[in-house]
């Protein structure tokens, strides 16, 4: 197993024994959220401010601990930082799906 590929894998996934090959949608939302978050703070893949090895922060998160990446206050705007932690939130079901985040991006590009 790649574990740093793992990084963006939505934890729902990260725990079942055989995941869909495919993905899910709420799944791509996780790692879209990632991958917004790396653009945004100009870092790698979950960055944080304490110090993990990937392999600690897969397992943090197919133990279900809340690790998400680190959000400095002035990386981005308020509403940039809501969309990035509704769409990693631990509950697949609590993400939007990408309708409603393309709603979100058109209203942050005006």
């Amino acid at each position: 197993m790649c574990i740093p590929g793992k990084l963006w894998t939505a934890p729902e996934i990260l725990r079942v024994e055989n995941p869909p090959p495919e993905g899910t949608q709420k799944g791509d939302v996780y790692s879209f959220a990632i991958i917004v978050h790396e653009i945004a703070a100009r870092q790698g893949s979950f960055y944080t401010l304490e110090e993990y090895r990937p392999e600690e922060i897969v397992t943090q998160l197919k133990e279900g601990k809340y690790t998400r990446p680190t959000l400095e206050i002035d990386e981005c705007n308020d509403e940039l930082i809501d969309l990035m932690e509704k769409c990693w939130a631990e509950d697949p079901l609590e993400r939007p799906d990408f309708g409603q985040i393309k709603q979100i991006i058109r209203r942050l590009n005006k």
